[in-house]
């Protein structure tokens, strides 16, 4: 945990690395230990609570508020976490691998997953109950993001698309370069974002214009997971 230029180490309940982390605030979080299930803290990290029958949990995970979340199980289902109790809610069937969750609303969600090699991009419009594909020049996709119930961004083989009707339609921001590849991206809102491939791009206005810088030395052939800013300035 990094807060205020200074580092804090927090013990974790269980020995084992972390597949994944997600935050609200500086206080509530859930981590998920490999092999361990999920635990959620409410003060920063100095103490733990393992959520019920959460071992089997696979793949991102999301949360809405304190209480209210969503992931998935090894046995392929989709489940719902409100108020520490969990419920089975959609079968999903040829096990798919999980690589980005997001709610906007208790009912407004979105979920990129890949099976047998093929990325897919769904929607939900009644908590995860059902999923509709959605289609971006093709089903494809490598990464998200929704900043408000309405306004997001996708970045698909032919390039990063935004939308500003909750997915209604879709138009094409910055096409693919076949030199500068993109495929991670994070906006702090509708126009200061960053998209990131083999090289890193920065705009301050919904992509009308780009500040494209190459990655230091020692980070050009390593293979980033994930980043995040917290201004315009500060970055992880």
């Amino acid at each position: 945990k990094i807060c205020n230029d200074e580092i804090a180490v927090k013990e974790l309940p269980f020995l084992s690395r972390i597949d994944k982390m997600f935050w609200i605030n500086n206080l509530t979080g859930w981590v998920l230990g490999h092999g361990h299930g999920l635990y959620k803290t409410v003060n920063g990290g100095d103490s733990w609570e393992k959520h019920e029958n959460s071992d089997d949990i696979s793949g991102d995970i999301f949360f809405l508020d304190s209480d209210l979340g969503w992931y998935f199980g090894k046995d392929e289902y989709f489940e719902l976490s409100q108020s520490g109790k969990v419920d089975k809610i959609k079968f999903f069937g040829d096990f798919p691998v999980v690589k980005r969750l997001q709610f906007t609303t208790p009912e407004n969600g979105w979920l990129f997953d890949v099976i047998n090699g093929k990325s897919r991009f769904q929607h939900t419009v009644d908590g995860g109950k059902t999923w509709n594909f959605v289609n971006i020049a093709g089903n494809e996709i490598d990464d998200f993001q929704f900043i408000s119930e309405v306004d997001g961004f996708a970045i698909s083989p032919k390039g990063l698309f935004g939308t500003s009707d909750n997915g209604q339609s879709w138009k094409l921001i910055r096409k693919q370069n076949k030199e500068k590849w993109i495929n991670k991206i994070f906006f702090l809102d509708k126009n200061v974002g960053w998209i990131i491939g083999q090289n890193v791009c920065f705009t301050r206005d919904g992509g009308a214009a780009w500040e494209c810088t190459d990655f230091p030395n020692d980070l050009k052939n390593e293979f980033i997971k994930g980043f995040v800013f917290t201004d315009v300035n500060n970055g992880w």
